[in-house]
């Protein structure tokens, strides 16, 4: 089973990823974490300045990384934190909206968008921290103001509103150990 845990920035995916894992760990069930890509790059991340790239390293990388994770036999649960999915959305809100594009990298971006479509489906669950419900905590890396947070929060929340893929899919706020146990309780474990 391969779930992902998705949200806007500092919303709380990587806290409740490390929770959950922590938690199926205790009940015996056999779980791998697939960290922020962003974490481990071998560049400086921005999320406002950042070059076309580099965002496509960052997606391919992830993609990698859970396909490398699901091919192994022994894991039960693959918790992933963010998915291609968010990666692409800080794509288009840092740099897919500007007017110095190249031809070639407006066809990139929509076939990426074609490509992204067609992994969502891989997942079998989908939770989404809504940003809306989470204070922001400006942590000296990300933007000072919430602009971003909230484009890619609205474009989550319009995605997941439309009946364009049937993906299963929740929404979750609340504590952490809330929304540990919510997971918990809808994967029947």
């Amino acid at each position: 089973m391969k779930i992902a845990i998705c949200g806007s920035t500092c919303a709380g995916k990587s806290t409740l990823c490390h929770a959950l894992v922590a938690r199926l760990k205790e009940q015996g069930v056999r779980a791998e974490y697939i960290g922020n890509v962003t974490r481990r790059m071998p560049f400086e991340p921005n999320n406002l300045d950042v070059s076309l790239p580099a965002q496509y390293y960052v997606i391919f990388r992830h993609m990698m990384e859970e396909a490398a994770a699901e091919v192994r036999n022994d894991l039960d649960v693959i918790v992933c934190d963010r998915s291609p999915l968010d990666y692409y959305y800080y794509l288009i809100e840092s740099v897919g909206q500007t007017n110095l594009l190249r031809q070639a990298d407006f066809h990139i971006i929509e076939s990426l968008k074609s490509c992204i479509s067609c992994w969502l489906l891989t997942y079998d669950r989908y939770y989404i921290i809504d940003s809306d419900q989470v204070v922001y905590q400006h942590d000296g890396k990300r933007p000072e103001t919430t602009i971003l947070r909230d484009a890619v929060n609205a474009r989550f929340k319009k995605f997941f509103n439309s009946t364009a893929f049937n993906i299963p899919h929740q929404w979750i706020s609340g504590a952490v150990d809330k929304r540990v146990t919510h997971i918990l309780k809808d994967l029947g474990i």
